[in-house]
Parts: C-alpha cells; structure tokens; sequence
C-alpha cells in the first residue's frame, strides 16, 4: 500500500479517497469490497484516522482506535482540512430541469456567417 510505505504522503491519499467517496458507485464498490476493507484496516492508525475524516463510510470501516483518533480531534490540522478543502472545489451534482435538459448546460450557438466579399469598383 502506498500510504502505508509513504505516510509523509497521507495528504494526497485523503485527498484522492475524499474524491473517490464522493462518487457513489465507487463508494459502493469500496463498502463491498473485502479486500479494499482489510487493507484499510492494516493501515497505520494515523493513516485510517485521516482516511475516515473524508467519508462517513470510511469511518464506519475503520479500526475502533483509528475512530477514537479521528473523532477526538487527534490528527494533524492538515489532515482535518482535507474534507473541508475537497467539498469546496467539488462541483455539485446538477438535476436536470423539468423540461429535461441538463440545468448546467450552455447553449453554443455557430456564430454568424462572414460578411460577403466587397465588389471591387470598376471603371468603365
């Protein structure tokens, strides 16, 4: 595991996991994968810590002591800010309007044909 050979690097797997969370059907693939749960749980307390900060449903998978770390506060600021910095970059999801459509769509209209060519004066 990456962030178990590299924990200067538990930042940028928060960040990917807090991503990765927030897409439901990797959500549910993780929640039912066996083997993505017991490497969670192999990991360093600290690292199971900080991944639980990012999702509700990662908390739920983690070891009792990592929950203990993360709900008290015991991590680095750092780490706490991850889930606050993705939520604000991520795009929020758009319901289509009621006509259909999709709400965040832009109409591209082709811009207007070129004028003619001028009609060079001729002297007669």
């Amino acid at each position: 595991s990456f962030a178990k050979q590299r924990p200067d690097s538990v930042n940028g797997v928060a960040e990917v996991m807090n991503q990765l969370m927030a897409s439901s059907s990797w959500s549910s693939l993780f929640e039912s994968n066996i083997i993505l749960k017991e490497r969670l749980r192999e990991l360093p307390m600290d690292v199971q810590a900080a991944l639980g900060l990012q999702s509700e449903k990662v908390m739920g998978l983690i070891s009792p002591e990592a929950k203990r770390k993360a709900t008290g506060g015991d991590v680095p600021a750092s780490i706490r800010g991850v889930a606050v910095a993705m939520q604000s970059i991520r795009i929020p999801p758009c319901k289509p309007p009621a006509g259909g459509g999709y709400a965040g769509a832009t109409v591209v209209v082709a811009p207007p044909p070129p004028p003619p060519a001028p009609v060079p004066d001729k002297w007669k």
